[in-house]
Protein backbone atom coordinates (compact mmCIF):
# COMPACT_ATOMS: atom_id res chain seq x y z
CA UNK A 1 0.00 0.00 0.00
CA UNK A 2 3.01 2.48 0.71
CA UNK A 3 4.13 2.08 -2.46
CA UNK A 4 1.08 2.31 -4.14
CA UNK A 5 0.33 5.63 -2.41
CA UNK A 6 4.39 6.68 -3.29
CA UNK A 7 3.29 6.36 -7.09
CA UNK A 8 -0.34 8.23 -6.58
CA UNK A 9 1.32 11.20 -4.32
CA UNK A 10 4.68 10.98 -6.77
CA UNK A 11 5.71 14.70 -6.27
CA UNK A 12 6.57 15.59 -9.95
CA UNK A 13 3.08 14.85 -10.84
CA UNK A 14 1.10 16.46 -7.83
CA UNK A 15 -0.22 19.89 -7.17
CA UNK A 16 -1.95 20.54 -3.89
CA UNK A 17 -5.19 22.63 -3.84
CA UNK A 18 -5.90 24.58 -1.03
CA UNK A 19 -9.73 25.01 -1.55
CA UNK A 20 -11.85 27.99 0.68
CA UNK A 21 -9.80 28.59 3.48
CA UNK A 22 -11.40 32.15 4.20
CA UNK A 23 -12.65 33.64 6.97
CA UNK A 24 -16.25 33.64 6.49
CA UNK A 25 -15.82 30.11 6.10
CA UNK A 26 -13.89 29.05 8.64
CA UNK A 27 -13.40 32.33 11.38
CA UNK A 28 -15.77 32.38 14.43
CA UNK A 29 -17.23 35.87 12.70
CA UNK A 30 -17.55 34.82 9.59
CA UNK A 31 -20.71 34.38 7.67
CA UNK A 32 -20.64 30.59 7.66
CA UNK A 33 -21.44 30.66 11.86
CA UNK A 34 -23.82 33.63 11.38
CA UNK A 35 -25.71 31.45 9.06
CA UNK A 36 -25.92 28.86 12.38
CA UNK A 37 -22.98 26.77 11.14
CA UNK A 38 -20.71 25.16 13.81
CA UNK A 39 -17.01 26.13 11.99
CA UNK A 40 -14.79 24.87 15.16
CA UNK A 41 -14.37 21.23 13.41
CA UNK A 42 -12.99 23.59 10.13
CA UNK A 43 -11.28 25.42 12.34
CA UNK A 44 -9.53 22.34 13.82
CA UNK A 45 -8.23 21.27 10.67
CA UNK A 46 -6.10 24.11 9.17
CA UNK A 47 -3.01 23.43 11.64
CA UNK A 48 -2.93 20.38 9.45
CA UNK A 49 -3.97 22.04 6.40
CA UNK A 50 -1.23 24.86 7.13
CA UNK A 51 2.03 21.66 7.78
CA UNK A 52 0.82 20.62 4.55
CA UNK A 53 1.21 23.59 2.70
CA UNK A 54 4.20 23.82 4.46
CA UNK A 55 5.63 20.07 3.36
CA UNK A 56 4.61 20.81 -0.29
CA UNK A 57 6.74 23.87 -0.04
CA UNK A 58 9.77 21.98 1.26
CA UNK A 59 9.32 19.68 -1.81
CA UNK A 60 8.47 22.11 -4.14
CA UNK A 61 4.90 20.59 -5.51
CA UNK A 62 2.97 23.15 -7.29
CA UNK A 63 0.68 25.14 -4.44
CA UNK A 64 -2.79 26.36 -5.58
CA UNK A 65 -4.71 28.49 -3.25
CA UNK A 66 -8.03 28.54 -4.38
CA UNK A 67 -10.94 31.36 -3.11
CA UNK A 68 -14.63 31.71 -3.70
CA UNK A 69 -16.20 34.94 -4.14
CA UNK A 70 -19.51 36.77 -4.56
CA UNK A 71 -19.47 39.50 -7.18
CA UNK A 72 -22.69 41.26 -8.53
CA UNK A 73 -20.98 40.37 -12.13
CA UNK A 74 -21.22 36.47 -11.64
CA UNK A 75 -24.38 36.04 -8.97
CA UNK A 76 -27.22 34.73 -10.56
CA UNK A 77 -30.49 34.38 -9.06
CA UNK A 78 -29.85 30.41 -9.21
CA UNK A 79 -26.73 31.30 -6.95
CA UNK A 80 -28.35 32.98 -4.83
CA UNK A 81 -30.94 30.96 -3.62
CA UNK A 82 -29.04 27.92 -3.79
CA UNK A 83 -29.35 25.91 -0.39
CA UNK A 84 -32.42 25.00 0.47
CA UNK A 85 -34.36 27.94 -1.13
CA UNK A 86 -31.76 29.67 0.90
CA UNK A 87 -32.81 28.45 3.96
CA UNK A 88 -29.34 27.32 4.82
CA UNK A 89 -26.94 29.15 2.80
CA UNK A 90 -28.34 32.75 2.43
CA UNK A 91 -26.00 35.28 0.71
CA UNK A 92 -28.98 37.33 0.41
CA UNK A 93 -29.75 37.48 4.20
CA UNK A 94 -26.13 37.50 5.08
CA UNK A 95 -23.06 38.64 2.97
CA UNK A 96 -21.02 35.61 1.56
CA UNK A 97 -17.62 35.95 0.95
CA UNK A 98 -17.95 39.31 -1.15
CA UNK A 99 -15.56 40.21 -3.21
CA UNK A 100 -13.12 42.56 -1.71
CA UNK A 101 -14.58 41.98 1.65
CA UNK A 102 -12.98 40.75 5.28
CA UNK A 103 -14.94 37.45 5.30
CA UNK A 104 -13.62 36.69 1.59
CA UNK A 105 -9.99 37.30 2.86
CA UNK A 106 -7.71 33.86 3.86
CA UNK A 107 -8.05 32.35 6.67
CA UNK A 108 -4.67 31.63 8.84
CA UNK A 109 -2.64 31.09 5.81
CA UNK A 110 -0.84 33.52 3.11
CA UNK A 111 0.35 32.50 -1.12
CA UNK A 112 3.63 33.20 -1.74
CA UNK A 113 4.53 35.35 -4.95
CA UNK A 114 5.49 31.52 -6.37
CA UNK A 115 2.24 30.33 -5.49
CA UNK A 116 -0.81 30.41 -7.87
CA UNK A 117 -4.30 31.93 -6.61
CA UNK A 118 -7.55 30.85 -8.19
CA UNK A 119 -10.56 33.08 -7.66
CA UNK A 120 -13.82 30.97 -8.29
CA UNK A 121 -17.56 32.15 -8.34
CA UNK A 122 -18.90 28.56 -8.27
CA UNK A 123 -18.73 25.36 -6.15
CA UNK A 124 -15.56 24.14 -8.21
CA UNK A 125 -12.44 24.76 -9.01
CA UNK A 126 -12.66 24.06 -12.19
CA UNK A 127 -15.56 26.33 -13.26
CA UNK A 128 -15.15 29.11 -15.24
CA UNK A 129 -11.43 29.17 -14.01
CA UNK A 130 -7.84 28.76 -15.63
CA UNK A 131 -6.98 26.10 -13.21
CA UNK A 132 -7.00 23.50 -15.61
CA UNK A 133 -5.06 24.99 -18.04
CA UNK A 134 -2.53 25.67 -15.42
CA UNK A 135 -2.27 22.41 -14.23
CA UNK A 136 -1.55 21.07 -17.84
CA UNK A 137 1.08 23.94 -18.05
CA UNK A 138 2.81 22.61 -15.26
CA UNK A 139 2.36 19.21 -16.08
CA UNK A 140 0.44 17.97 -13.15
CA UNK A 141 -2.23 15.05 -13.55
CA UNK A 142 -2.92 14.37 -9.57
CA UNK A 143 -4.43 17.24 -7.61
CA UNK A 144 -4.03 16.93 -3.91
CA UNK A 145 -7.22 18.27 -2.17
CA UNK A 146 -7.24 20.01 0.98
CA UNK A 147 -9.77 22.87 2.76
CA UNK A 148 -13.29 23.71 3.28
CA UNK A 149 -15.21 21.81 2.80
CA UNK A 150 -15.13 18.20 1.98
CA UNK A 151 -18.94 18.11 1.17
CA UNK A 152 -19.52 20.60 -1.29
CA UNK A 153 -16.40 22.77 -2.97
CA UNK A 154 -13.74 20.58 -2.09
CA UNK A 155 -15.97 17.14 -3.54
CA UNK A 156 -17.68 19.44 -6.54
CA UNK A 157 -13.46 19.87 -7.47
CA UNK A 158 -13.07 15.95 -7.05
CA UNK A 159 -15.86 15.31 -9.31
CA UNK A 160 -14.71 18.17 -11.79
CA UNK A 161 -11.29 16.88 -11.64
CA UNK A 162 -11.90 13.21 -12.54
CA UNK A 163 -14.62 14.49 -15.47
CA UNK A 164 -10.93 16.50 -17.00
CA UNK A 165 -8.97 13.46 -16.73
CA UNK A 166 -7.47 14.53 -13.82
CA UNK A 167 -6.96 11.87 -10.40
CA UNK A 168 -8.11 13.75 -7.17
CA UNK A 169 -6.50 12.62 -4.34
CA UNK A 170 -8.31 14.13 -0.39
CA UNK A 171 -5.81 14.15 2.20
CA UNK A 172 -9.00 13.51 5.08
CA UNK A 173 -7.52 14.78 7.63
CA UNK A 174 -7.03 18.07 5.90
CA UNK A 175 -10.52 18.87 5.26
CA UNK A 176 -13.77 18.95 6.84
CA UNK A 177 -17.60 19.85 6.62
CA UNK A 178 -19.01 21.61 9.87
CA UNK A 179 -20.81 18.61 10.67
CA UNK A 180 -18.05 15.67 11.44
CA UNK A 181 -20.83 13.17 10.40
CA UNK A 182 -21.21 15.09 6.70
CA UNK A 183 -17.43 14.77 6.55
CA UNK A 184 -17.73 10.97 7.26
CA UNK A 185 -20.30 10.77 4.37
CA UNK A 186 -17.95 12.56 2.29
CA UNK A 187 -15.26 10.88 2.52
CA UNK A 188 -16.85 7.59 1.87
CA UNK A 189 -18.70 8.64 -1.11
CA UNK A 190 -15.17 10.05 -2.53
CA UNK A 191 -13.30 6.87 -1.58
CA UNK A 192 -15.74 4.91 -3.51
CA UNK A 193 -16.25 6.71 -6.39
CA UNK A 194 -14.50 10.14 -6.99
CA UNK A 195 -10.58 9.29 -5.90
CA UNK A 196 -7.80 8.38 -3.80
CA UNK A 197 -8.38 8.91 0.26
CA UNK A 198 -5.03 9.35 2.34
CA UNK A 199 -4.03 11.71 5.44
CA UNK A 200 -1.55 14.14 6.32
CA UNK A 201 0.86 11.03 7.41
CA UNK A 202 0.56 9.48 4.51
CA UNK A 203 1.62 12.33 2.35
CA UNK A 204 4.25 13.23 4.65
CA UNK A 205 5.53 9.86 4.51
CA UNK A 206 5.26 9.92 0.37
CA UNK A 207 6.93 14.11 0.35
CA UNK A 208 9.52 13.45 2.41
CA UNK A 209 13.36 12.38 1.05
CA UNK A 210 14.97 9.40 2.22
CA UNK A 211 17.01 9.17 5.13
CA UNK A 212 20.18 8.51 3.02
CA UNK A 213 18.83 11.39 0.94
CA UNK A 214 18.97 13.65 4.10
CA UNK A 215 21.92 12.44 5.64
CA UNK A 216 24.11 13.41 2.33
Amino acid sequence: MANDLAEILDVERSALLVIDVQNDYIHEDGALSKMGKDTTPIRAIVPNVCELIDLARRVDVVRIFVRQTHSHWFNTSGWLTRGRGAGVIAPQRIPLVEDGSWGAEFYAIEPREDELVVTKHRYSAFAYTPLELALHAKGKDTVVLCGATSDVCVEATALDAVMRGFRPVLVADCATAADPAVHASAVHDFADHIGTVVQLADVTAAWSPPATARAV
